[in-house]
């Protein structure tokens, strides 16, 4: 039939559009990751990004509905055609930051210029055409399924993401990757052109539904009330949802890697739940409150537990499983709750349009405000607090009385629960802190520990939960190097051999943490920093003293390493250090052929380029030693030992990879007790600025 044949192109479009949506977060994402540091943060500020732009996608197709159905499809035509002119959607280089702009309103404006009008086009695609659909078959069977197409565009969605870290992502060159989405959205515009032209020729959505039935029940259903408390969830529960979406994330890719797969994967589990609650069942979905409820009150009690777990570094493959699922069951019940009240379908775009309100002030408030008005990730402990009050009131809507007494018995003890381990989070962290700052490059936070037997002070920089350096802040003990830096380590031998052969060092840190390697730096040396992050400069110099102790010259230059090497003349450094890391997460871009290439544009012929690369989830030494496979360079990898149990022991075991093309200070008898083979890892690939794949080397 012509219904079922329209209802068909319905279905492709949206699924096709949805598909396209979401494939294109992670695409556009890791193109301008390297350009802000390679930060968690640059996913969470694109998610809000993304939020707010599907938010003005469904304003659009709520506001469009007061106009006839000839003049929406004229409307949305001339809008396809104008969003064409951003393809490809190839990021400009002229958006990479100089110096140190505000990264947030900087990859809002980059995001804005480079997909902008396609993601708007598509982000309303879904709540339109079911507009239309929901219109055209009012009175028939057919409008039954008007929600069930809300089900397949999140289905659409999270294939489109899986397939990016599962496929596209581990083949496909990033240049590549944004061509080929590029040909498709045109390919979509093509067809979203002749949809709406159908509509602009059909009568279906202008014919006077008087003649379908009687018109006193016309305006019955048109005056179907909707009350203020439904209304109020739309919203409140998208909220707690995507903020639990992005704090989660945070909390999992700060510790990690800002890598696709950790990206999407929360991502995809929060659009599943959109597709359970919402098919199935003739489309009541799969939801059902008493037994998700019980669920979510285990799962959240169990997430703020593993806030204090293992002095709050809770091993990542009991953190990932706990977060990821317990952020599924949250965002099931909120889902679940909404679906509970979805309205008539003539309320169709302003209940998508509430939705999506909710989770734009999710976005905003976890990657705007939080950092703005928070000092530490308060964010998450506050979220799950909401989160229990709300299941309180939810239980009330349990249909037996005694359903209502038990729930609220085991809501109450979860609240409890919850409300002491984000307590005690809370003063964990405020007690062992002298100071805490937060910004879009993260968390930094000093603690500091009196051992009164050893009538001293300790003195140490966390960045999110990794310990990023220690000072002895005693006389003796203040100018010694500590942590990862000891002589011992392959920076610390580096550093000592080549102040044995020349007089005067110049030497290069990419990230400049407490200042430790400074200990190293003499009188006629010249030691040049390169950090991204300003707060981390003034830590080290009012927090530590490692700075102002130091007997070399000190410079400093603000912003991405990579972006101010490439602006620098050859500095002729005859050590470089690359020590960069967000929490334990490794900036990928620092380690590419690119990356490589430049750095030894800036070291002397008989240089050092030495790589931190300690890492408890990556296997970083194969990539690094595939970077001088084809050059004149040659690469090392030195590991020092399991430090002391002694809790006043300062040092730490580290990995280090040191890069020369002096065969002879790579094979001086100073690295001999500490060498290792670096085994490499079969079929990896060469990894560039256009490619890289973290699975490969997850250990």
């Amino acid at each position: 039939s012509s219904s079922s044949a329209a209802s068909d192109v319905y279905k492709r479009q949206i699924f096709i559009s949805s598909f396209l949506l979401f494939l294109v977060q992670p695409i556009i994402a890791k193109q301008i990751l390297p350009w802000f540091g390679g930060t968690s943060a640059v996913w969470t500020t694109c998610l809000t990004f993304f939020q707010v732009a599907l938010l003005l996608g469904y304003m659009y197709s709520d506001w469009i509905q007061r106009f006839s159905p000839k003049k929406q499809g004229i409307f949305h035509c001339i809008v396809i055609c104008v969003s064409l002119i951003f393809l490809p959607i190839i990021a400009n280089p002229d958006w990479k930051p100089i110096n140190s702009e505000e990264p947030i309103i900087h990859i809002l404006g980059l995001l804005f210029f480079t997909i902008g009008l396609p993601y708007f086009v598509l982000s309303t695609t879904g709540p339109l055409l079911q507009s239309w659909f929901a219109r055209e078959n009012k009175f028939s069977e057919e409008s039954k399924k008007t929600y069930r197409l809300f089900a397949l565009s999140n289905l659409a969605s999270i294939i489109g993401l899986l397939m990016y870290p599962f496929a596209i992502e581990t083949w496909i060159t990033l240049s590549a990757q944004a061509i080929t989405w590029s040909i498709f959205y045109f390919l979509f515009a093509v067809f979203a052109i002749l949809t709406a032209l159908r509509v602009v020729r059909s009568n279906a959505l202008s014919q006077s539904s008087s003649t379908l039935i009687p018109e006193a029940i016309e305006e019955k259903l048109d005056r179907v009330v909707i009350g203020r408390q439904d209304k109020f969830l739309w919203i409140f529960l998208p909220f707690i949802a995507t903020s639990l979406l992005l704090a989660i994330s945070n909390h999992i890719t700060q510790n990690i890697a800002s890598i696709p797969f950790l990206w999407v994967f929360p991502l995809t589990l929060y659009l599943l739940t959109f597709v359970v609650v919402f098919e199935g069942r003739g489309g009541r979905g799969w939801y059902e409150r008493p037994l998700v409820l019980i669920v979510v009150l285990i799962f959240t009690a169990m997430m703020a537990w593993g806030l204090i777990a293992e002095n709050g570094v809770l091993s990542v493959k009991y953190a990932a499983p706990l977060y990821i699922f317990g952020l599924f069951f949250i965002c099931l019940f909120c889902h679940g709750e909404v679906a509970l009240r979805k309205p008539p379908t003539e309320h169709l775009t302003r209940f998508y349009l509430s939705i999506s309100i909710g989770g734009a002030l999710g976005g905003f408030f976890v990657s705007i405000i939080s950092p703005l008005i928070f000092s530490f990730y308060w964010e998450l402990p506050l979220i799950l607090l909401i989160s229990c009050i709300t299941f309180l009131w939810m239980s009330l809507y349990l249909h037996t009385k005694w359903q209502k007494v038990i729930y609220l018995l085991l809501t109450v003890a979860c609240l409890s629960v919850t409300a002491y381990f984000c307590q005690t989070y809370y003063f964990n962290f405020k007690n062992n802190s002298l100071l805490s700052d937060r910004n879009f490059y993260g968390t930094l936070r000093v603690s500091e520990t009196k051992y009164l037997d050893q009538d001293t002070i300790v003195r140490r920089l966390v960045h999110g939960v990794i310990m990023h350096g220690t000072q002895d802040m005693s006389d003796l003990g203040r100018t010694k190097p500590t942590s990862y830096y000891i002589p011992s380590s392959g920076v610390g031998i580096t550093l000592l051999k080549k102040a044995e052969e020349k007089k005067n060092l110049k030497v290069g840190i990419v990230g400049l943490g407490t200042g430790t390697l400074l200990t190293y730096g003499r009188s006629g040396d010249e030691y040049r920093i390169y950090e991204i992050n300003p707060e981390v400069i003034q830590v080290a110099k009012n927090s530590f003293t490692y700075i102002k102790d130091s007997a070399a010259s000190i410079s400093y230059a603000l912003g991405d390493a990579r972006l101010v090497l490439e602006r620098e003349l050859s500095n002729q450094f005859d050590v470089l250090i690359i020590d960069a890391f967000s929490s334990d997460s490794i900036p990928i871009h620092l380690i590419t052929q690119e990356a490589f290439n430049l750095y030894t544009k800036h070291i002397k012929a008989d240089g050092v380029i030495v790589f931190h690369v300690s890492n408890r989830y990556l296997n970083l030494p194969p990539v690094l030693n595939q970077l001088v496979s084809n050059s004149p360079y040659h690469a090392i990898l030195v590991r020092n030992e399991e430090p002391d149990p002694n809790p006043f022991d300062l040092s730490s075991s580290s990995e280090w990879i040191i890069i020369s093309q002096n065969n002879a200070f790579l094979n001086s008898k100073e690295f001999l007790n500490s060498k290792q083979e670096i085994e490499p890892i079969p079929s990896l690939r060469l990894w560039t600025d256009n490619f890289s794949n973290l699975f490969q080397i997850l250990k």
